[in-house]
């Protein structure tokens, strides 16, 4: 065989080769850019949940804060209210009993002015009535201003002790979900609440909680006056914070369900890889 012959048959080949991997390099780089498009899509949501999530956790650590506060300022102005009530009661137990006792020595003084110095023994049955009805009606008309715990402390009966009683469940609710905190979306969040009660099932419960811390203040907020009404505006506005705070927890729970899926997609592994978004965004 000669040389020309060779040629041919090693060009004929060549040829067949160079378009066989012309035609597969086509498709080989249409699939790498699709992938490198989802790549980089799922990458932007997971970005932007992590911002999100940041900002939401950023959101419930005020609210936390804002309940700590509220729960001080809720024994300080149980003392306070106490306090005024009892002085209120003690004033208005002084001005009863004192309309009470003059009620009763006016009709005694008036009975004493009536006989005019009469000998008792040598009163009628029909005087000695009359004196009788008129000592009973000075009693039954001024005996409740003296009678109806006017003799008491004042005391309300209620007060820090009680409200601290009911404080427990509400701090152990507060304690919750800490994990979710330090959470980056690598982990699910139902991996991370495991063996703790769902979050919508928490926040049934919270006006149960503040109903019994109501109950446990009763006796304070059940008064008239400003301290009574700043007690009952503090028990108002956490339960609110309460539950604002729980409907954060399920938009955190959310978000990380979220960003695990988006992680799985993107082959994050937390053995590899650092936690903070900082690092994500230099690495990938």
């Amino acid at each position: 065989m000669n040389v020309s012959w060779l040629w041919v048959i090693f060009s004929s080949a060549f040829g067949l080769v160079v378009s066989a991997s012309s035609g597969n390099g086509s498709t080989g780089l249409v699939s790498i850019s699709k992938r490198s498009d989802d790549y980089s899509i799922s990458y932007e949501k997971w970005n932007a949940l992590a911002v999100k999530r940041t900002r939401t956790i950023d959101a419930l650590k005020l609210i936390d804060s804002e309940i700590y506060s509220t729960l001080q300022n809720l024994q300080t102005s149980t003392d306070e209210a106490r306090f005024a009530i009892t002085k209120t009661t003690k004033l208005s137990n002084v001005r009863s009993f004192t309309y009470g006792i003059t009620t009763i020595l006016a009709s005694f003084f008036l009975i004493e002015f009536a006989l005019d110095g009469v000998d008792r023994t040598s009163l009628t049955v029909g005087q000695q009535l009359n004196v009788a009805g008129n000592l009973g009606f000075a009693y039954g008309y001024g005996g409740p201003y003296i009678l109806d715990g006017q003799l008491t402390n004042g005391d309300p009966g209620c007060g820090v002790d009680e409200l601290r009683a009911t404080l427990g469940p509400i701090q152990n609710m507060l304690n919750k979900y800490n994990s979710l905190y330090e959470a980056d979306g690598s982990v699910s969040a139902t991996i991370l609440l495991e063996g703790m009660e769902d979050p919508i099932i928490a926040r049934t419960m919270v006006k149960e909680l503040v109903d019994t811390t109501r109950t446990s203040v009763f006796c304070l907020i059940s008064q008239s006056g400003d301290e009574a009404n700043k007690l009952s505006s503090l028990l108002g506005r956490l339960e609110t914070a309460l539950n604002t705070r729980m409907d954060l927890v399920t938009s955190v729970i959310n978000i990380l369900d979220e960003e695990n899926e988006h992680a799985t997609l993107l082959g994050y592994d937390t053995n590899i890889w650092p936690h903070s978004l900082d690092s994500r965004s230099t690495l990938w």
